[in-house]
């Protein structure tokens, strides 16, 4: 089913374009996303933005654009959701071991603790999250 845009009156017959109520012609959220039978979703767009022909990335749910973001942008939100995925297998391994085994009642909220602030200490070192800015070459 086509999707019209409200604001410029373009059409366009892409599905994901009426699904997420996006207007290419505006690269912006025009219109009322499609009603989903199920829960919410999350969608990430790559897009060239007309006023100035520079690409972004584009965050989006059922309800509205979260962000736009420039490239640099993109790659670390990216780098921040591996270390948090890579952060909670962790912890849950952790958890996982101290079902097993017979430690006193509150031993492991904490090692928890300690293993916590002990990561934030290694992540904090240049060596562990030295990454640059893809768009300037800076390290950040």
């Amino acid at each position: 089913m086509p999707f019209t845009c409200p604001r410029c009156n373009m059409t366009s017959h892409h599905p994901k374009d009426e699904e997420h109520g996006y207007c290419g012609n505006c690269h912006d959220f025009t219109g009322k996303p499609a009603e989903k039978p199920t829960g919410v979703t999350f969608w990430v767009a790559g897009i060239v933005a007309a006023r100035n022909g520079l690409p972004y990335v584009q965050l989006a749910n059922d309800d509205r654009m979260i962000a736009q973001v420039t490239i640099a942008q993109a790659r670390n939100i990216a780098h921040d959701l591996l270390s948090a995925a890579h952060n909670a297998e962790a912890d849950a391994m952790i958890v996982k071991f101290f079902s097993k085994m017979e430690f006193p009642d509150g031993a492991l909220a904490a090692l928890m603790q300690e293993f916590r602030d002990f990561r934030h200490q290694l992540e904090s070192e240049k060596v562990e999250t030295g990454r640059s800015d893809p768009d300037t070459g800076e390290t950040v």
